[in-house]
């Protein structure tokens, strides 16, 4: 998408995009919409985006939306031209709760850090605290080579690419040299004696969680479909009859039996493509068993009609298939199909395997979608509307354990350790990880921190003093999941963890690297330069006690620092924006 973007920028074309997000959980789908019309619109450049996920029509803010009915012929239901989209974007706020963050501030982190809200995931497993507790080292150091991944009994991929000019500066953030190979460990699967005989598996995860990867290693490469375009869909069926039968299993109409394939749709051939693989050759006579292995699963339809499809199909391969030896692996993004009917096992890529025999129930959370109401509009064949709704995501921040920690450390862009004086802050959109935070305590006299303290800005319980001694506090580790990026989200958690540390009398200040985090403190008027701010080093200290004994490790390459104080709103018009637009307690 992000090279089909540049191409068109640069030819001043219209971009033309076919299934947009049908490849995408529906987070990650919401975001790239999101960022996707923000830069379109930056660009000023035309876009044509077909789609069959309505969900997202809020947050892409069209000009115009014209709605197609299914079938033989394509109708047009309806056709809305929006006067005035909303170019700015979903509104996002964080919320925080004075009684569960504020007051813990200041404690002693091996007392702060405990708090009875625990992450929740989307599929239940009570045993997923405990095992990451059990694993969580605060100094974990470097990444782990592959080897210690192989010793650990996880599988790793390696890969060398070629190291150009964009790749040297992408690398220049980081304290490491990049030598072009690439490692990808991938996560502990069952063996085959643990799966067991089973009917039907499916392995569900987040867009870019390596799931077609895991099938292809462990069971193999996912079936593929030869079609004859010069004969009927209905011809390629071992009977008509079956043909017949398996076209109303995955809900399509009669006469698509008599079409040729080049002539159907996605959805549709998505569909017959399943109807084909139903009625494979069956191998179970030779003493075989026969696998069959689909990956994207349901991704080419709409939900609705993926609910209907998963719920046939399900019911049929249990009733044609349970005392033959044959085995189905599903692959998908959508966890959905989880909630429309229970496979014997699933592998969920974030947190591990559940074995559905075992257990009374499969609990999935569904995704709470702020849907755009298509069919409010859809009365009239032409209408005119102001604007679309644009949808508010609601954010909630809350304290958290340091283990919380390792489901975040692998997308931090420099390191996986975390300080034993950390006090660490979990971002949610409702059950749902949006990010992580931590901040350390940055404590020495008044010389040795680069706080302005004659600032007009500070506020009086900032400049609190023990002695010749000030307690600050410091930004220390912050991540958003990359399915959440582009939307705002990083600059607001570091804003409100600030105003937490501010309204609790302690002042606050965060140094980066990151060239968008540091530019978005240099415009926001919420931070002062420092006098290290726009400064490059070639050293850095990792601890206060090499600051104290003036030891220095020197960098490979000599970083551009952006250095802040955090200063908060100033006056009753910026705090009430700062509390309307980005951060609100209650």
């Amino acid at each position: 998408m992000a090279r089909k973007l540049q191409h068109a920028n640069q030819e001043q074309q219209v971009l033309v995009v076919d299934n947009f997000t049908n490849n995408l959980d529906h987070k990650t789908a919401v975001c790239v919409s999101a960022c996707i019309s923000k830069q379109i619109r930056r660009l000023r450049m035309g876009c044509v985006i077909a789609t069959n996920n309505e969900d997202i029509i809020a947050y892409l803010q069209p000009n115009m939306i014209i709605r197609l009915s299914s079938g033989d012929v394509p109708n047009i239901v309806s056709i809305m031209r929006i006067k005035s989209p909303i170019k700015t974007g979903p509104k996002v706020r964080i919320r925080v709760s004075k009684d569960r963050v504020c007051s813990q501030i200041g404690l002693p982190a091996d007392k702060a850090r405990h708090s009875p809200y625990v992450v929740k995931s989307g599929l239940t497993n009570s045993t997923i605290e405990s095992k990451l507790k059990d694993r969580f080292r605060f100094d974990h150091g470097e990444e782990e080579s592959s080897q210690v991944q192989q010793r650990r009994g996880r599988t790793v991929l390696r890969t060398t690419v070629g190291c150009d000019e964009a790749t040297n500066m992408c690398n220049a953030l980081f304290d490491k040299q990049f030598n072009g190979e690439c490692c990808i460990a991938l996560q502990r699967f069952p063996c085959k004696k643990d799966l067991g005989s089973f009917l039907i598996g499916v392995i569900v995860g987040e867009s870019g969680s390596s799931k077609s990867l895991l099938l292809r290693h462990h069971f193999g490469e996912p079936a593929l479909v030869m079609w004859n375009n010069d004969c009927t869909v209905l011809s390629h069926f071992s009977s008509v009859q079956t043909g017949e039968m398996l076209l109303q299993v995955v809900g399509l109409a009669m006469d698509i039996g008599c079409k040729v394939p080049y002539n159907l749709s996605e959805g549709e051939m998505e569909r017959v493509n399943l109807m084909r693989l139903l009625d494979a050759e069956d191998e179970t006579k030779h003493g075989k068993v026969s696998h069959i292995y689909v990956d994207e699963f349901t991704s080419s339809l709409d939900r609705s009609t993926a609910r209907d499809l998963v719920i046939n199909m399900y019911k049929y391969i249990r009733e044609n298939y349970t005392s033959r030896r044959r085995e189905f692996v599903f692959v998908t993004c959508h966890f959905d199909v989880l909630s429309f009917a229970t496979p014997d096992w699933v592998f969920d890529t974030s947190f591990g395997f559940y074995d559905c025999r075992k257990l009374e129930r499969l609990h999935c959370d569904r995704y709470l979608n702020e849907r755009f109401d298509f069919d409010q509009y859809s009365y009239m064949k032409y209408s005119e509307i102001e604007t679309i709704p644009v949808p508010n995501i609601q954010l909630e921040l809350e304290m958290c354990e340091p283990w919380v920690w390792m489901l975040f450390r692998d997308h931090h862009y420099k390191t996986r350790s975390l300080s034993k004086r950390a006090h660490t802050f979990v971002l949610r959109w409702n059950n749902v990880l949006v990010g992580f935070i931590a901040a350390i305590p940055h404590v020495g006299r008044k010389h040795q921190l680069d706080l302005n303290l004659d600032s007009s800005k500070m506020e009086p319980a900032m400049k609190k003093r023990k002695g010749d001694q000030m307690v600050a506090w410091r930004a220390h580790r912050t991540v958003i999941l990359p399915s959440w990026q582009g939307l705002g989200i990083g600059s607001r958690l570091s804003d409100a963890v600030a105003e937490v540390f501010r309204l609790n009398g302690y002042s606050y200040y965060g140094q980066t690297v990151h060239p968008r985090f540091g530019e978005y403190r240099d415009r926001s008027s919420f931070w002062e330069d420092s006098k290290w701010n726009h400064t490059t080093t070639e050293y850095k200290i990792e601890s206060w006690k090499q600051r104290l004994e003036n030891v220095r490790i020197k960098l490979l390459v000599p970083k551009y620092i952006y250095s802040h104080i955090y200063v908060g709103p100033q006056g009753e018009q910026q705090e009430k924006e700062f509390e309307s637009d980005r951060v609100t307690f209650y």
